[in-house]
């Protein structure tokens, strides 16, 4: 996760007193023998372990760098009801929706496989397609602009807006 200076001096500044400047090149701050604070000009340390639409949902891989958001997008839908936030109604017919690429396309994967979705299911471009069209999201030819409405959903979860957030684990 990332955390930024503004955050994180106030609790350094009991161990050190250092002057809060703008990053132009790597700091790296010494709190204590196992802790190490490091700082640069647009430093970002995905997590290992993290699905990655996880890491765009928090903040730590950057939402316009993302050239799938549907992934992400698919992700939200499995643990929110965005049918419901974004009161989208019914889920539109089979036909009406193109048939989605897999997520593995982009990497060597054939485009002859395609997924589409069930006919009471919401898939993560229907979704995106439906919310562009609520929202005025369209291209130069008319057609929703499913990109541009995946990004404002991304945004509007890492701004706050819709609520993501996980209960603990028990203990076992």
């Amino acid at each position: 996760m990332q955390i930024s200076k503004t955050h994180c001096c106030p609790w350094c500044a009991a161990l050190l007193v250092l002057a809060l400047v703008s990053a132009k090149y790597l700091q790296t701050l010494f709190l204590n023998p196992s802790t190490r604070l490091a700082d640069c000009p647009g430093l970002v340390f995905p997590a290992v372990g993290l699905p990655r639409p996880l890491q765009v949902l928090a903040g730590s891989y950057p939402i316009a760098q993302t050239r799938d958001p549907y992934s992400a997008v698919k992700f939200l839908a499995e643990r929110l009801p965005l049918e419901t936030i974004y009161k989208l109604g019914a889920p539109p017919p089979p036909h009406a929706a193109p048939a989605q690429p897999h997520a593995d396309e982009g990497k060597g994967a054939s485009s002859a496989t395609a997924v589409t979705p069930a006919a009471d299911e919401w898939s993560a471009w229907s979704i995106c397609e439906a919310v562009a069209n609520k929202k005025g999201f369209f291209n130069r030819q008319g057609a929703p602009d499913v990109y541009r409405a995946a990004n404002f959903m991304l945004r509007e979860v890492l701004n706050g807006v819709v609520s993501l957030y996980f209960t603990p684990p028990l203990e076992a």
